[in-house]
């Protein structure tokens, strides 16, 4: 729905008053945000429909730029406003301010469920310019509560720009209601701060934490401010999730597991523990499904609501929707959540997405919070970045088991949304295949669909809805690396179709249905009468589990005929149960998937279970067909037929000053140029020598100091190994890194990454082409706080390495 309206025609969407109240913000303080430049005076009101004071975000667009460089001065008035580059929090939404003269377009909004105002206002020297918004409450949410479980402070995570006082402020300014602060591994509290603030009676805080594992993130909440923080160092989800849930707290309630961004590259709890994207069973036996909800949207982006098409816009590895259905299908009950994970006040904002709990209580400051954390226990709750959409079947609401007499269920749909939030589709997803899509008419009045519709079942299902919208969310969200979209996703009602008074998953139902099939034809035949992907491709995987050959000659009579999911899943089948004659027919399946990755991948996987030597042959073609991006995001299903190897062997010298983050690249220190071990080098603070640094069980090598881990905070790191090659050769290498590095082979640099991120191990891959004899590899790595350390491999038996030449 594609500019439905120009934005020099917003005039049903607000009403602005250019005089009259906004004279009285003479009398308030001119705050200089605009800093040392040439500026002019803004004087700006903004109300709701009774005339009333209230917080708000405005938002200045020059040129077209969506998010210029305007105010520098970020702290001038910080009991006031929070202030990032052309977006101003106002926790009054009053004021005078300077803004830097030119002409812009200026917003004003309180979050997706507000109006949202503009106008054009020309800023000159000398001359007060007054901007007047009346904001409208559009879209009425009582009996729910809306929240944002994912939120950082600099102050306590120590990363991201939002200081304690700015979150509150720009929490506030999106018309959040329940905040849970999940700083790193810290039990913030946001009460003193809210009641300092005056927000008391507008939003409702809650303590909790973003325990920051190796095996992965996960929020913990309510908890106890005063309490210790969770241990980060347990490894096995099975007990951290224990630890978690005996915490107490002020509630006497058990408190919420969430797990974060579990596809998220080196964070990512799924694939650490290699959950198996296509099904969905985990390969390590300590995975717990054992939490109470899990992020399906992340950041403002929506990472996690992804599809193939849009996967490469991302850092996750797969498709977390298609995960939780998956999950849904085998039968956990683990609840779908949407979160900002803000650490900012600006390049990620707050709010967006959050999660709409089915709420009947007190307003703040009387929120009752364990009914909250009982409607989220329930998964009476939806997530969204925009739509706000209700569901019910039978008359019962999201998270209910229903009862479906006579194999029929009345679904009941209404959409809403604000008047500047763009409805294209409502999907109508049943055991996680789209089964209706139903067009939202061009238009922006507040309700975009109701829908009433009779769903025939043949057996026991689940249904949710997810709503889509074309037109990105700016300037709100502007687009940083990829659009933010309107998007929303209800959690699930589970139908008994079969009247037997309970849900029984599609998982065990279809191994109910293979149970007796001994006939490679009958199995093709019944997973390709199947309604939809998903549901046949379990099926298949099922029959595997019951009857192995049946399973692969069906799944081998696939190969060719069907595509998406059912064609993964055969792939998967052949390569658990390998026939001989698979192999051709795999070679030209593969040959015929260039143009779709995680196809090809399933069928390298495939390929190798048939002729191991495959795998590094397929490897290197796909490097030069798609690139390192799209090989390191399918690493943890690549790895095992590579047999590759960690290096165990290197020296280590350190810490070199790192005074800002040009210095990796910017900067040489002595190792670079000189790999004797014997020589001493100027280090920060003196002589830096050589090392032998350890390497753990996974193959991470820690480069921080045992003798002094502190002082790696803002530091340049340098290890050192040799590889000798009997010959010349072309050696496939895997590298990743905590934080960026710069690689360097045999004097020559080869791989640069200036980005901060936790060490994956195939951050990157590429190829170094070894000369006869010894070959020295050097890795630069900067740290700027906490860990830092490398993974690197090699993937050629014929090599030997040490730390010494």
């Amino acid at each position: 729905m594609r500019a439905w309206i120009a934005l020099g025609s917003l005039a049903v969407l607000f009403a602005i008053g250019l005089v009259g109240r906004g004279q009285e913000a003479q009398d308030d303080p001119l705050w200089e945000t605009a800093g040392d430049v040439e500026a002019g005076e803004l004087r700006f009101l903004v109300t709701d429909a009774n005339g009333n004071e209230i917080p708000a975000r405005l938002t200045f667009v020059k040129d077209g730029e969506a998010a210029p460089e305007l105010f520098r001065a970020t702290q001038v008035a910080p009991e006031q406003l929070a202030v990032r580059k052309n977006v101003i929090y106002s926790l009054r939404g009053h004021g005078r301010l300077t803004v830097p003269v030119g002409t812009y377009r200026v917003y004003a909004s309180l979050g997706l469920e507000w109006s949202l105002a503009a106008r054009v206002v020309t800023i000159r020297e000398g001359e007060p310019q007054t901007f007047e918004a009346r904001l409208r409450k559009q879209i009425d949410t009582g009996g729910w509560i809306g929240g944002d479980f994912h939120l950082h402070t600099l102050t306590y995570s120590g990363h991201g720009d939002s200081n304690l006082s700015e979150r509150i402020i720009s929490l506030l300014g999106e018309g959040v209601d329940f905040a849970v602060a999940t700083d790193h591994d810290h039990n913030t509290d946001y009460g003193p701060m809210l009641k300092a603030r005056g927000g008391e009676s507008r939003m409702t805080a809650v303590t909790g934490n973003e325990v920051s594992t190796s095996i992965g993130h996960f929020n913990a909440f309510p908890l106890d401010p005063k309490r210790p923080v969770i241990d980060s160092g347990i490894d096995d989800p099975r007990e951290l999730f224990t630890v978690i849930r005996r915490e107490p707290n002020r509630y006497g309630e058990r408190p919420i597991v969430q797990v974060n961004h579990p596809r998220w590259e080196g964070i990512d709890y799924f694939t650490k523990f290699g959950l198996d994207p296509v099904t969905g069973e985990a390969a390590d036996d300590r995975f717990s499904f054992e939490f109470d909800t899990v992020e399906i949207f992340n950041s403002n982006q929506g990472y996690g609501y992804d599809d193939e098409e849009r996967l490469h816009d991302t850092g996750n590895r797969y498709w977390v929707l298609a995960d939780w259905f998956r999950m849904l299908n085998t039968g956990y009950r683990a609840w779908a959540v949407g979160n900002s994970d803000s650490h900012t006040v600006h390049a990620t904002f707050a709010g967006y997405p959050r999660n709409y709990v089915r709420y009947d209580g007190p307003s703040a400051p009387s929120v009752d919070v364990p009914s909250v954390l009982a409607g989220i226990r329930a998964g009476t709750m939806f997530t969204t970045s925009g739509p706000f959409v209700e569901l019910t079947v039978n008359g019962q609401p999201m998270g209910s088991e229903v009862r479906c007499d006579s194999k029929s269920a009345e679904i009941a749909v209404r959409v809403r949304a604000a008047s500047w939030i763009d409805c294209d589709r409502v999907h109508l997803v049943v055991n996680g295949d789209i089964q209706e899509t139903w067009e939202v008419p061009p238009q922006r009045s507040i309700t975009r669909l109701e829908k009433r519709h009779t769903l025939t079942l043949e057996r026991d299902a689940w249904v949710a809805i997810l709503v889509e919208g074309d037109d990105p969310l700016e300037p709100l969200l502007p687009t940083q690396g990829r659009a933010s979209l309107p998007r929303a996703v209800t959690n699930p009602v589970f139908l008994d179709a079969d009247g037997d008074g309970q849900w029984t998953p599609l998982a065990a139902i279809d191994t109910s249905l293979v149970a007796e099939v001994q006939d490679p034809s009958e199995l093709e035949r019944l997973v390709r009468a199947e309604v939809g992907s998903e549901q046949a491709a379990l099926l298949l995987w099922k029959a595997k589990e019951a009857h192995p050959d049946v399973a692969a000659q069906a799944a081998l009579s696939l190969l060719g005929k069907v595509e998406g999911r059912l064609l993964l899943t055969a792939a998967r089948v052949l390569e658990a149960h390998p026939l001989p004659e698979a192999e051709v027919p795999l070679r030209k399946a593969l040959k015929e998937s260039r143009s779709d990755p995680e196809r090809r991948v399933a069928l390298l996987r495939a390929l190798v279970a048939h002729d191991p030597g495959a795998m590094a042959d397929g490897v290197r073609q796909f490097l030069i067909d798609e690139g390192v991006d799209i090989v390191q995001r399918y690493s943890t299903e690549l790895r095992p037929g590579l047999g590759g190897r960690f290096i165990a062997d290197w020296m280590a010298i350190g810490y070199f000053p790192n005074p800002d983050r040009s210095t990796l690249y910017s900067r040489a220190f002595g190792p670079e140029t000189d790999g004797d071990v014997r020589h001493e080098h100027e280090g920060r603070g003196g002589p830096a020598r050589w090392r032998r640094a350890s390497v753990s069980r996974d193959g991470y090598l820690d480069l921080l100091d045992p003798a002094d881990r502190a002082g790696g905070e803002n530091a340049i790191v340098y290890a050192q190994t040799w590889v000798l090659s009997p010959d010349e050769r072309d050696a496939m290498y895997a590298i990743g890194t905590d934080d960026g590095c710069q690689l360097f082979f045999n004097g020559q640099k080869v791989y640069e990454d200036r980005s901060r991120h936790a060490a994956s191990p195939f951050r990157q891959m590429g190829v170094l082409k070894m000369k006869a004899g010894w070959n020295r590899v050097l890795v630069k790595v900067e740290n700027g706080s906490g860990d830092c350390g490398l993974y690197f491999q090699l993937f050629d038996p014929k090599l030997h390495t040490s730390a010494m030449q």
